[in-house]
């Protein structure tokens, strides 16, 4: 947007311009909570506060998460609609949406699979999330890069430039059989024939 002479780029600022003002004003309060707290600015930031919710439904005992087992490593949560194939290795930290499908020999670890995805078999997705309706192909890698848990960034640093650590296919998105994706955020409606790395793909 242009702006025209004289005029000022007027920005708020939450921490410095509203909360600062509230606590000077004595007009601040703060709830104390011993539950966890995560704060979310990217998209990314889903995984790893799907992750503490996962391991305090765990904690809890929670009949909803999957039961362990040697191809269950908790927390999981599987959606009752969803069909997982047996030989598939899920978790820690992952999520199956409704009507999801996770084909043979699939490997998912800290990631989210939302309603209507298709991962295929012997496919790999970690540090990731797939988007409604999007298809994962055959021998496929789909990977972000981990970080740290106590860490609240969900970027890194790959060759001097900050990149995603979390890669997200949107909505309808296909990953082509053997291709690798990695630190990527994806807009819907792509298909992805080959590799890539370290980018938004537009």
């Amino acid at each position: 947007m242009m702006r025209r002479e004289g005029e000022k780029n007027e920005v708020i600022r939450l921490e410095q311009d509203i909360l600062s003002d509230l606590a000077d004003s004595r007009q601040f309060y703060v709830l104390e909570t011993k539950d966890f707290w995560r704060q979310i600015k990217t998209a990314g930031s889903a995984v790893p506060a799907n992750a503490l919710y996962l391991m305090k439904a765990f904690q809890s005992q929670s009949e909803e998460l999957a039961p362990p087992s040697a191809t269950i490593l908790p927390p999981v949560f599987i959606h009752p609609t969803a069909h997982v194939d047996p030989t598939a290795k899920l978790g820690p930290n992952v999520s199956i949406g409704p009507r999801a499908n996770i084909g043979a020999g699939v490997r998912i670890k800290e990631a989210i699979v939302l309603e209507d995805a298709e991962i295929r078999h012997d496919a790999c997705v970690l540090y990731a999330i797939i988007g409604w309706s999007s298809r994962v192909g055959a021998w496929a890698r789909v990977e972000g890069t981990p970080t740290p848990v106590r860490e609240h960034s969900t970027s890194v640093v790959k060759n001097g430039v900050k990149v995603q650590s979390i890669t997200i296919l949107g909505k309808e998105c296909v990953v082509g059989e053997e291709a690798r994706v990695q630190n990527c955020v994806c807009l819907p409606f792509k298909e992805l024939k080959r590799d890539v790395a370290n980018e938004v793909i537009m």
